[in-house]
């Protein structure tokens, strides 16, 4: 039995393709899998509140994913939030953590990468996936929508 077995993980991301290969990978080892297509169905799903972990892609179309983070935050969202990004800057993910993700992932994971990701994140570990990149003083303005106060 593995120690996914079970859980609740709600997939959002707005690529078909990635929604795909991403809500496979935990459902191959016996965790329960929604997926959400858009930010506000994202939002609409994770309210129900009966999931263990969401993997928010971070930049969604119609709702920024970290503007999607602090929602749910501010509404009392408790649950594992782990970031999917491929944007692979320390930068990029100092900033998710920073507004309400418990982890990060960077584009393309493999399954093993994602699924340690999550296991960490429900065993309180570190959850941070992604290759090596270099620090950079700034980020390009368009990237990552400021916080609000």
């Amino acid at each position: 039995m593995s120690r996914l077995d079970g859980i609740r993980v709600l997939v959002v991301d707005d690529v078909e393709d990635v929604l795909y290969l991403v809500a496979t990978t935990p459902r191959v080892i016996g965790a329960c899998v929604d997926v959400a297509a858009t930010a506000t169905a994202g939002i609409a799903k994770a309210r129900s509140g009966r999931y263990d972990v969401i993997l928010m892609d971070c930049q969604m179309p119609d709702i920024h994913g970290l503007v999607v983070v602090e929602v749910l935050r501010r509404e009392g969202y408790t649950g594992v939030i782990l970031g999917h990004s491929a944007h692979a800057f320390a930068a990029n993910r100092a900033e998710a953590l920073r507004r309400g993700c418990d982890g990060y992932i960077t584009k393309p994971a493999n399954r093993q990468e994602l699924l340690a990701a999550i296991e960490a994140a429900l065993t309180g570990r570190a959850a941070v996936v992604q290759s090596p990149v270099p620090e950079v003083p700034w980020l390009p303005s368009n990237s990552v929508p400021p916080a609000k106060a």
